[in-house]
C-alpha cells in the first residue's frame, strides 16, 4: 500500500496538491480506479495578454508521486539546479508525469475531459521501465468558470504556432559541446515590446525522429514523453517551399539517418489586433513567410538557406533593434572592432549567429552544400481571410443566366379560350373531312383508325385546361380512363437505369421520358437536372444541355458535376476564361478531389498553360494519396462496358474512366494522349480508347483497338462483351452472339450482365430462335426485371405458343410502362388468340391511342383480324 499526491503546476507554479491517495500496488484484474476528487483553479487576466499568453504557450503540468517514509513527498519537474537534483536523486520515487492543452477553451469549448497516460520520468533501458498498458492514467475535465466564451465576440485575436524542425548539412565545426538555439520575434501590441522566442532545445543528432511528434518549447528540458505535445511533424515534405538555390530531394534526406540539428519543438502564442497588423506588414526576414498573404493560407512550411547574424540587416527587415539572443539589455555586446585584415574580431566562435558581418552570408559546408533549416507556421485564422469560395460563387452566379420561371398555368383565360375555339373549329374539319359515307361506315372508320380517340384526347385537354381556368378546377383533374402516374415507379435510380437501357437499345424519345419523368419529381434537384443534362450530351444536344446545367447550379452553385460538365461545355465553346473558373471553383470547393485537380491539368494541358500544368498535376498526386479525398462519382459498374482494366494506381486511367461516365470526350482524349506517352499501347489504354469510340458511335474503330488489346491480352469479359455491343450496334448478328456467347461462359465474368443477356436475347430473336432467346431472357429478367426484359420474353414465349406465361410477361412489362404501344400491340395479339374480344378492344384502343408505328406488328393483327370474319364484323358494330 503507497500513498501518492498528484500536483499540479504552470509556468513553474504550483497551483495545487492532492491529498494522499491509499494504492495497492500491484496489477490486478479488473483495473483499480481511484477516486481523487481534486480539483484547483486557474487564474487567468483576461485584460493581460502576456497572462494569456502563458495560457497559450504553456500546458498545465501533471506530477504524480508517492509520500516516503519519512512524509516527504517528491518535488516538481521544474527549472532550478536545486529541484532537477533533487530530483534525479528520488527518480525511482517519481510514478510519472503529464501535460494538458488548455486550447479547447480558448476556441469555445465550456468543458472537455481527456485521459493521460502517466509517463516516467525518463526513459531507462536497465528493464525497470514499464509497459503501456501498465502505465497509470488519470482522466481529467477542464471546465471553464462562466459559461460565456473564454473571448468576447467582438475581439481581434489569432494564434500562431512556430516549430522549428531541424537544420541540415551542419558544418564539420558543429560538435555536441555547443548550445543550439533558434530565436525569432512577436510584435507586441502598442505601447508593448517585441516579445523573444527562443527555442533552446537544439541537439546535434545522427539519427532521425520516427515518431516525429512536436515537443513543447517550453518543456525541453523534460527527459520523460511528458514534454510532448499532441502535435505531429507532417510527414509529407512534397509540400514543403523550397527557398534554396538548390533543388532538394527533401523527402530522402529526412528520412535518412544524415547528421542534423533537431528541435521539433513548438512554440504557440496569442496575437490580437496591432501584433497581427504587424505582422502583416514585416512579414518575412530571413525565411520567405510570403505563402501567408495568400487568401485563406493558415500555414507554410519552408526550407530556407541559413545566414550569419548582422543586426543591421535583421533591423532593417524587421524593425527590432536588439539581440534576439541576449536576455536583458545589460547583456548587450558591443559592436566588435575589424582587425587589420578587415575581418571580425570574436573571442567567442562557439554560436555562429552572432559573428557580425556588414551583410548576412550564407552558410554553407565545405562541399558547397546549403545549410538549411526547416521551420513551421501556423495560424489558427488566416492574415488573410479567404474570399475565394464567395467570389467564386458570384462570377458564376454573373455567368449563370437562369432560366425563366414559368407560371403554373401558363395560359391566361383569353388564350385558353381561344385555343378551345380553334381546337373546335379544327375538330370540325376533322369531322366533315372524314364523312363521306352513312354513318355506321363513319363510325367504323373512327374506330378502325383511332382518329374517334385522337379527336376525344385533344378535346379532352382543352376542355379540362378551359375549366380549371373559369372555375379553378384543382389541377389533379382526371378522366376515369386516364392512365395514372402511379404506374410509373419512383425510385429514381430505378428510372435511370431504364433510361440507360433505353438509350442502348436506340429509344431515344423513351430514354428522355424517364429523365424528364425524374426532373418532374424532383425539381428542385441539381443531380435530377446535371443527369439530364449529361444524357443531352450523349444524344449531342449541347444547347439544352448547357440549360440544364445552368439549372443546376443555379439550385446548387457548389455542385461538383454541375460545374464540371458546364466547364467542359464552355472549353468545348472556346470560351477559356469562363471554362478556368468553373475548373478553379472545383478545386477551391472540394480541395481533396483528384479528379477536380485532374481536369484542371488537362484543361491546362488544352491552353498550354505551362506553369499550370506541373502543380496541378502535383496536387492531384497528392490528394490520391489522401485517405479522405473527395469521392468523384458512384463506383457502380458503367452500364456497356467495364472498369476492370483501370489500374487503381494510374491517375489518368482513373480520370479517363471518370470522363467517360460523363461522356466529356474532349478531355477524355487529352488524358488518353497523355496516358499513351506513359504507358505506349498498354492494354487498359487500347480498352478505354475503344470505350471512347463505342461512345461516340465509332464502331468500327473500337473494334480494331479491342482487337489490338485481344492480341495483348486475351479476351476476356469486357473485351469479349464490348466487341459484342460493336457488332450489334453494327448490325452484323452473328458475329455479336459469337462474342456474347463467349463473355456468357467465361468462368471470372460479373455478377450484372443484364446488356449483354438482353442484348444476346434480341439477337436470337431477330434470328427466330426463339428458345434460346426465351433461355437467356429469362436470366435477364431475373437479374433486372425491366418493362423491355418482360416485353421481350413474352414475345419469345408468344412465339412458342405458350400463352399462358407470355400473358404473366407482357403484364409484368405493362405494369412498369403502360404507355408501350408496342406491348399494347402484343396484347392486342394474344387477347385475340384467346378470343377474347373485349380485352382486345381495350388493348387496341391504347395501342392506336400511343401511335403504335410497328407497321409489321399492326399488319399482323389486322391479318389476324381477317381470319376472324364474324368476330371482326361484332367488333365494328360495337
Amino acid at each position: 500500500m503507497r500513498a501518492v499526491i498528484i500536483s499540479i503546476e504552470h509556468n513553474s507554479n504550483i497551483l495545487g496538491e492532492s491529498n494522499p491517495i491509499k494504492i495497492e500496488a500491484g496489477i490486478k484484474e479488473p483495473t483499480p480506479i481511484y477516486d481523487v476528487n481534486f480539483s484547483i483553479k486557474i487564474p487567468v487576466l483576461l485584460n493581460d495578454r502576456n497572462s494569456i499568453d502563458l495560457i497559450v504557450s504553456i500546458p498545465i503540468l501533471i506530477n504524480l508521486s508517492y509520500v516516503k517514509q519519512d512524509g516527504n513527498v517528491t518535488t516538481n519537474v521544474l527549472n532550478t539546479e536545486r529541484k532537477k537534483k533533487e530530483l534525479t536523486k528520488s527518480s525511482k520515487t517519481v510514478i510519472g508525469l503529464c501535460n494538458v492543452d488548455l486550447m479547447p477553451i480558448l476556441l469555445g469549448e465550456n468543458l472537455f475531459t481527456e485521459k493521460l497516460i502517466l509517463e516516467t520520468m525518463e526513459f531507462k533501458f536497465d528493464g525497470t521501465s514499464s509497459s503501456w498498458p501498465n502505465l497509470p492514467y488519470l482522466t481529467i475535465k477542464v471546465k471553464q468558470q462562466d459559461e460565456e466564451q473564454f473571448f468576447p465576440s467582438d475581439l481581434k485575436y489569432n494564434f500562431v504556432n512556430i516549430t522549428v524542425e531541424s537544420i541540415f548539412n551542419p558544418p564539420s565545426w558543429f560538435t555536441d559541446n555547443l548550445v543550439y538555439k533558434a530565436g525569432t520575434i512577436i510584435y507586441g501590441e502598442e505601447n508593448e515590446e517585441t516579445k523573444r522566442i527562443i527555442h533552446d532545445g537544439g541537439k546535434l543528432m545522427n539519427n532521425r525522429d520516427i515518431c516525429k511528434t512536436k515537443c513543447w518549447n517550453c518543456l525541453f528540458h523534460l527527459q520523460s514523453r511528458a514534454k510532448l505535445s499532441k502535435y505531429k511533424i507532417d510527414y509529407n515534405y512534397n509540400d514543403v517551399k523550397n527557398t534554396l538555390d538548390k533543388e532538394l530531394k527533401l523527402q530522402n534526406i529526412v528520412e535518412n539517418d544524415v547528421t542534423r540539428i533537431e528541435w521539433n519543438s513548438m512554440s504557440r502564442h496569442i496575437l490580437f489586433k496591432d501584433s497581427i497588423e504587424k505582422l502583416r506588414n514585416q512579414y518575412q526576414c530571413y525565411v520567405d513567410l510570403s505563402e501567408l498573404l495568400f487568401p485563406g493560407r493558415r500555414k507554410t512550411r519552408i526550407a530556407s538557406q541559413l545566414y550569419t547574424y548582422n543586426p543591421i540587416e535583421l533591423m532593417e527587415k524587421t524593425g527590432y533593434d536588439k539581440n534576439i539572443f541576449l536576455i536583458d539589455n545589460n547583456q548587450t555586446k558591443e559592436p566588435k572592432e575589424k582587425d587589420k585584415r578587415g575581418k571580425t574580431s570574436t573571442k567567442d566562435t562557439s554560436v555562429v549567429s552572432e559573428a557580425e558581418t556588414l551583410t548576412g552570408e550564407p552558410v554553407i559546408t565545405k562541399n558547397n552544400e546549403p545549410v538549411f533549416v526547416i521551420i513551421e507556421i501556423e495560424f489558427n485564422c488566416p492574415l488573410v481571410p479567404c474570399r475565394l469560395a464567395k467570389d467564386f460563387s458570384n462570377l458564376i452566379d454573373e455567368l449563370i443566366t437562369p432560366t425563366d420561371k414559368k407560371p403554373y398555368y401558363p395560359y391566361s383565360i383569353n388564350v385558353v379560350e381561344d385555343q378551345y375555339a380553334k381546337c373546335i373549329e379544327t375538330l370540325f374539319h376533322v369531322l366533315t373531312e372524314s364523312y363521306r359515307d352513312e354513318l355506321t361506315c363513319f363510325v367504323q372508320y373512327l374506330y378502325k383508325t383511332g382518329v374517334y380517340l385522337s379527336i376525344r384526347n385533344a378535346l379532352k385537354t382543352k376542355v379540362i385546361l378551359l375549366l380549371d381556368h373559369k372555375f379553378q378546377m384543382p389541377s389533379y383533374t382526371l378522366d376515369s380512363c386516364e392512365e395514372q402516374d402511379s404506374s410509373m415507379i419512383s425510385d429514381s435510380n430505378r428510372l435511370y437505369f431504364y433510361a440507360e437501357e433505353a438509350y442502348e437499345l436506340g429509344n431515344i424519345d423513351e430514354a428522355r421520358k424517364y429523365y424528364t419523368t425524374i426532373i418532374d419529381q424532383m425539381k428542385n434537384n441539381s443531380d435530377a437536372w446535371i443527369n439530364y443534362a449529361i444524357f443531352l450530351l450523349k444524344i449531342e444536344d449541347t444547347e439544352r444541355a448547357e440549360e440544364c446545367c445552368r439549372e443546376a447550379i443555379c439550385l446548387n452553385n457548389r455542385h461538383k458535376i454541375s460545374l464540371l460538365v458546364y466547364g467542359a461545355i464552355l472549353m468545348k465553346k472556346r470560351l477559356y476564361r469562363e471554362a478556368e473558373i468553373f475548373f478553379r471553383s472545383i478545386t477551391n470547393f472540394y480541395p481533396r478531389f483528384v479528379e477536380g485537380w485532374m481536369i484542371l491539368h488537362l484543361f491546362y494541358i488544352r491552353t498550354d498553360y505551362y506553369s499550370g500544368i506541373d502543380v496541378t498535376f502535383r496536387i492531384a498526386k497528392e490528394c490520391m494519396k489522401d485517405k479522405d479525398q473527395d469521392i468523384s462519382i458512384n463506383n457502380q459498374e458503367p452500364f456497356a462496358w467495364s472498369m476492370i482494366h483501370c489500374p487503381r494506381d494510374s491517375i489518368y486511367t482513373m480520370t479517363i474512366t471518370f470522363l467517360l461516365k460523363l461522356h466529356l470526350y474532349d478531355l477524355a482524349g487529352i488524358a488518353l494522349a497523355e496516358e499513351m506517352s506513359l504507358t505506349g499501347r498498354s492494354t487498359h489504354l487500347l480498352y478505354y480508347m475503344a470505350v471512347e469510340h463505342y461512345l461516340l458511335h465509332r464502331y468500327e474503330d473500337a473494334l480494331s483497338h479491342l482487337k489490338e488489346a485481344q492480341c495483348q491480352y486475351g479476351l476476356d469479359y469486357s473485351i469479349s462483351c464490348l466487341m459484342g455491343h460493336c457488332y450489334f450496334k453494327h448490325g452484323d448478328l452473328k458475329e455479336a452472339i459469337n462474342y456474347y456467347e463467349f463473355a456468357n461462359m467465361v468462368f471470372d465474368r460479373p455478377d450484372d450482365i443484364y446488356l449483354m443477356q438482353l442484348r444476346m436475347g434480341l439477337c436470337y430473336e431477330r434470328q427466330k430462335d426463339y428458345e434460346k432467346a426465351n433461355k437467356v431472357l429469362l436470366n435477364a429478367c431475373q437479374s433486372s426485371p425491366t418493362s423491355i426484359s418482360w416485353f421481350h420474353l413474352g414475345i419469345s414465349f408468344y412465339k412458342l405458343n405458350q400463352l399462358k406465361e407470355a400473358e404473366l410477361a407482357l403484364i409484368e412489362a405493362n405494369k412498369i410502362d403502360n404507355c408501350n404501344a408496342d406491348i399494347w400491340g402484343y396484347l392486342c395479339l394474344l387477347n385475340l388468340s384467346l378470343k377474347r374480344y373485349d380485352e382486345f378492344i381495350l388493348c387496341y384502343r391504347q395501342a392506336i391511342k400511343y401511335n403504335l408505328k410497328n407497321n409489321e406488328l399492326l399488319k399482323e393483327i389486322r391479318e389476324f383480324m381477317k381470319l376472324l370474319n364474324y368476330e371482326v364484323e361484332v367488333l365494328q358494330v360495337k
